[in-house]
């Protein structure tokens, strides 16, 4: 602990000590004592107060959650998480915080919130047309910073687990087809070559626009045809950033033979323009790169971008270049292979993620086995 000692006049001293920060209200705390004597008595006196302080400083004092609101309380489990959250998904919490929470429940102490509490701010939520996914989101980010305080002893029980939150329809999303799916592969090839191949990477792998982004050659074996899904590029504050993959999962994704040969066709033209360039393609380089020796990889916008004119240009409606993954998924499921292979192959942590989000496909997957038993008996 920090002391400081200043003569205000003759045989006066003001004795000053830093208690630290707050972990409430985060701001500074100090404590001061005046003292008159010399300046060695002084000395004597700073050293005795910071020793006792201790026992009566601010920061010290044990956290209870009627001194703790839930913004504040937010804003602590967003610091402790920041490591582990990507930019994007920090730059929601912060605005569903700021915009939402704040204004509203975030005022009140953590001990004083009940699960009612939450519903009905979940059900005021609703009331300014946000989407079911927003509330969720909000939802998720309340439940996991009680989990936070739970860790921290700042409370005992949660209200979250047990609140009631708006169900989001998965049925309703826009699947394409595969038809669908190739006619985009070759408008995609038609628009740009490598976006083509970047196209029919994401349908015939189910990876996300991030992991395609930051796939490097050296994770593909062209002989086999394996792509190996090792990394997610994200984009924060105008900078790119090469993070873990979503669940901090590593996968090995076979791929068809021909997706493999679109790849090494890729590959080859690449290599003419880094040689055109004079500059060569090592197998750092990334798979999709404005640079000639692949250095840098695309943006995240890139494909965005092109997926946006695709969509035009075929009148795929709301079909997003994301639910090419959707496409794999529920066309594999479809076609009975299992849930735990799934799983793997896009990335999921574990195959509950899978089972809850693509529960239509299965039902229909079931719906199938109902009738490979009914044509059994029948015959």
């Amino acid at each position: 602990m920090k002391g400081s000692l200043r003569e205000r006049s003759p045989g006066v001293f003001e004795l000053r000590i830093f208690l630290g920060t707050d972990i409430v209200t985060g701001k500074e705390r100090y404590r001061s004592k005046t003292f008159r004597g010399s300046k060695r008595d002084a000395e004597v006196a700073l050293a005795r107060l910071v020793v006792t302080a201790d026992e009566e400083r601010i920061v010290g004092r044990k956290v209870t959650p009627d001194r703790v609101t839930l913004t504040a309380l937010i804003r602590e489990h967003l610091k402790s998480a920041a490591s582990e959250l990507a930019p994007g998904t920090m730059k929601s919490y912060e605005s569903l915080l700021r915009r939402h929470i704040e204004p509203t429940i975030g005022k009140a102490a953590i001990d004083q919130i009940d699960t009612r509490t939450l519903e009905r701010f979940y059900d005021h939520l609703a009331t300014l047309n946000l989407s079911v996914s927003t509330t969720r989101t909000a939802h998720a980010l309340i439940r996991a910073a009680y989990s936070t305080a739970i860790r921290w002893g700042w409370m005992k029980t949660s209200p979250a687990p047990t609140a009631k939150v708006p169900t989001l329809h998965r049925d309703d999303r826009d699947v394409p087809t595969g038809n669908q799916i190739a006619q985009a592969i070759t408008a995609a090839t038609e628009l740009d070559e490598d976006f083509g191949v970047f196209v029919r990477l994401s349908a015939a792998t189910g990876a996300r626009r991030g992991e395609l982004c930051a796939l490097r050659w050296s994770q593909l074996d062209l002989d086999t045809g394996i792509v190996r899904i090792t990394a997610n590029l994200v984009v924060a504050d105008g900078g790119m950033l090469l993070k873990d993959t979503k669940n901090r999962t590593k996968r090995a994704v076979p791929i068809d033979p021909t997706t493999t040969q679109a790849l090494k066709d890729h590959r080859r033209r690449l290599l003419e323009r880094s040689l055109a360039a004079g500059t060569p393609i090592t197998d750092n380089g990334f798979v999709f790169s404005a640079h000639p020796d692949g250095s840098i990889p695309r943006r995240t916008e890139w494909p965005t971008k092109h997926w946006a004119t695709i969509r035009t240009t075929l009148n795929l409606g709301n079909i997003r270049l994301h639910d090419l993954r959707h496409f794999q998924a529920t066309t594999l499921i479809a076609a009975g292979v299992p849930v735990v292979n799934v799983s793997k192959r896009i990335g999921h942590r574990d195959t509950s993620t899978t089972l809850n989000v693509y529960t239509h496909a299965l039902e229909h997957h079931d719906r199938e086995s109902a009738n490979i038993i009914a044509r059994t008996i029948d015959t």
